[in-house]
């Protein structure tokens, strides 16, 4: 299952405000930038400190 998102502060190698494709797996996340040829960025779930969901104004 994958979604595409755009990251509000910098993961990895992603600035903010890249659009990232995220996959869930079983143990961890995997996020690859939809528009550049980067590798993708794997975290682990206990990696992921906070997540907003939803649209800023």
């Amino acid at each position: 299952m994958s979604e595409n998102f755009v990251l509000l502060e910098g993961v990895g190698q992603f600035q903010a405000d890249t659009v990232v494709e995220v996959a869930l797996h079983d143990d961890h996340i995997e996020l690859t930038a939809t528009f550049m040829k980067k590798m993708p960025v794997s975290l682990k779930y206990a990696q992921i400190t906070d997540v907003f969901y939803g649209m800023q104004r």
